[in-house]
């Protein structure tokens, strides 16, 4: 299941979350199932490639973490179904436009904490935005 918490770096690149969300859900279903589930399920060849792509990006911004933009990313550069499908929802195939808008999501400044995904939209969460009510 995913989690109820919405995907703010997600959202702001793709209008339609529901779509994504059954879309990938639907992805999961032909996965390979095994009842009982074991306590601990090896990470799969493409767990590790994605994960793998998202440390390389992580190392070549200089940030300290590997943060939901990572993440993201490695898996879009991993796994051809679900880049696809994400593809299909509006967030971009190309590698490069994805960093590009994951950049301008994330800012310049080094991710230097595991909880990083808490500070993001920290102004929209604890300000008023006086501008936009004008």
């Amino acid at each position: 299941a995913f989690p109820s918490q919405k995907p703010r770096v997600v959202s702001q690149l793709t209008a339609d979350l529901p779509s994504l969300r059954k879309a990938l859900l639907k992805l999961a279903e032909a996965f390979p199932s095994q009842k009982p589930r074991p306590q601990k399920a090896p990470w799969s060849t493409n767990m590790k490639e994605a994960v793998a792509a998202a440390e390389v990006w992580m190392q070549e911004r200089g940030d300290s973490f590997v943060a939901v933009p990572h993440l993201l990313l490695g898996i879009m550069a991993s796994n051809k179904k679900v880049a696809e499908a994400l593809a299909a929802q509006g967030l971009p195939r190309d590698l490069d436009k994805l960093k590009e808008l994951l950049e301008k999501r994330i800012g310049k400044r080094p991710i230097e904490s595991a909880s990083v995904e808490n500070t993001y939209d920290a102004l929209e969460k604890y300000a008023t935005d006086l501008v936009a009510l004008a």
